[in-house]
């Protein structure tokens, strides 16, 4: 099994804040006050919350170290790759299906332009998508053909990627 740069990142840093918090394990001192209790704590002159704030500190500082360079280094990239161009003359068609063979989506050349998509109310609803308008930081807006059922995959990507969007209502 092959470590990746990634892996070996984070258990290098794991190890070495597990070795920090050890380090300073003896350095996490609240100054001792009597407050009536006998035995170890009171022959060391031992506050008995020592413990638990160095237990906190060895246990807290490399989980949270971790979550926070594990969220960095695994931000996801999206990179996406044109498999193909189509060079379309006046009232052609191309159109975009599934591997089951369903139809997904269709664009159709004109004259004066293209349509971007097949009728919102009725054959995109046929093909149970709902349409979005979505925009970036820098305010680029984009149309989305969303599958019905993937609806809260959609919001959980815009939320990722920092998109607002709206629904797009028809009757």
């Amino acid at each position: 099994m092959r470590l990746k740069k990634n892996n070996i990142i984070l258990i290098l840093l794991i190890t070495s804040l597990i070795f920090l918090s050890s380090f300073l394990w003896n350095h996490i001192i609240i100054p001792f006050n009597h407050n009536g209790i006998l035995g170890e704590y009171l022959v060391n002159k031992h506050h008995s919350l020592n413990d638990f704030f160095r237990y906190l500190y060895f246990v807290l500082t490399p989980l949270i170290s971790f979550l926070f360079i594990k969220i960095l280094i695994e931000k996801k990239t999206i990179n996406i790759t044109e498999k193909i161009k189509i060079e379309l003359d006046d009232n052609e068609q191309a159109s975009f299906v599934e591997k089951n063979g369903n139809y997904s989506y269709e664009v159709c050349k004109k004259n004066w332009g293209y349509y971007l998509s097949p009728s919102i109310n009725k054959r995109m609803k046929d093909y149970n998508h709902k349409i979005y308008l979505t925009k970036d930081k820098s305010n680029k807006i984009f149309i989305m053909a969303v599958k019905s059922k993937k609806i809260q995959s959609f919001i959980l990507y815009c939320k990722s990627e920092n998109l607002k969007y709206k629904i797009l209502k028809y009757k």
